[in-house]
C-alpha cells in the first residue's frame, strides 16, 4: 500500500499575521499533490492548528481533504475532542486517538501524545499490537532526542534516525516552519512544503520526501 503523510500544519487564522501568510498556501500545495497522486491512505499526524485550537482552521482543512481514506492523530497544539467532533469517526476512529488498523501489508498503529507523554496503558497496548505483525507507528512526538537543537524533540524538520537494531524514526517536516536540528537557539531554516511518501509492502517500508 502507498501512504502519504503530512504533519505539523499549524494552520493559522484566515487573516494571519504577516509571518504566517505562507502556511495555508503550503498546506494547499501538499493536499493538491495528494489529490493528484492519490495514495491508499493519507496520515495527518498532529498540530493541525496554530496554538489557539481554532475550529475554523480544522473546518478549512476538512474542506480540502481529498476523497480518500484519512487517519489523524492530535499534537500538543490540538484539541482532541474538537478534532473528533469535526473530522468524525471515519478519520479519527477512536476518541482516545490510540488505535490500530490492520492491512494486508501490515499493521498501522496511531498513538496520541497530545499530553507530551505516553501513558503506561498506551505503551502496554502498543506492545500487544506490535507482537502480532510488522507495524508502522505514527506518533506526533519523536520517541528519542534527535540532534541537539532548540525544540524538546527536535521535530519540524526532516531526519531519519536509527534506534537500536529494530527501529528507525522518520521525521517529516512541517509546512509552517522548520527549525534547526543543531542550533540550541531558536533558528528557522528556509524550506519548501513536503509530503512523505511511504510504500508499505509485505511488512517492509521504503520512504522518501517529495517537495511539492
Amino acid at each position: 500500500m502507498k501512504i502519504h503523510q503530512i504533519t505539523d500544519l499549524h494552520i493559522p487564522p484566515e487573516m494571519p499575521t504577516e509571518n504566517l501568510t505562507h502556511i495555508r498556501p503550503n498546506v494547499r500545495r501538499q493536499l493538491a499533490y495528494v489529490s493528484d497522486y492519490p495514495p491508499d491512505l493519507l496520515v495527518i499526524s498532529g498540530d493541525l492548528t496554530w496554538p489557539d485550537h481554532r475550529k475554523d482552521a480544522c473546518r478549512w482543512l476538512k474542506s480540502l481533504l481529498p476523497d480518500i481514506p484519512v487517519a489523524m492523530i492530535p499534537g500538543n497544539h490540538d484539541d482532541p475532542g474538537m478534532m473528533y467532533d469535526i473530522f468524525g469517526v471515519e478519520r479519527c476512529t477512536d476518541p482516545s486517538f490510540c488505535y490500530m488498523q490492520d492491512y494486508p501489508d501490515g499493521l498501522i498503529i496511531y498513538v496520541n501524545t497530545q499530553a507530551n507523554a505516553l501513558s503506561m496503558n498506551q505503551i502496554d497496548q502498543m506492545k500487544i499490537w506490535a507482537q502480532e505483525r510488522s507495524c508502522i507507528l505514527f506518533i506526533h512526538h519523536p520517541p528519542s532526542l534527535i540532534g541537539g537543537g532548540f525544540m524538546d524533540k527536535n521535530y519540524h524538520n526532516q531526519r531519519d534516525h536509527r534506534i537500536g537494531l529494530e527501529f528507525t524514526v522518520h521525521l517529516t517536516p512541517s509546512p509552517a516552519f522548520q527549525i534547526s536540528l543543531s542550533n540550541p537557539e531558536f533558528e528557522k531554516e528556509a524550506f519548501d512544503p513536503i509530503v512523505r511518501i511511504i510504500d508499505y509492502v509485505d511488512g517492509q517500508i521504503s520512504t522518501e520526501l517529495v517537495t511539492v
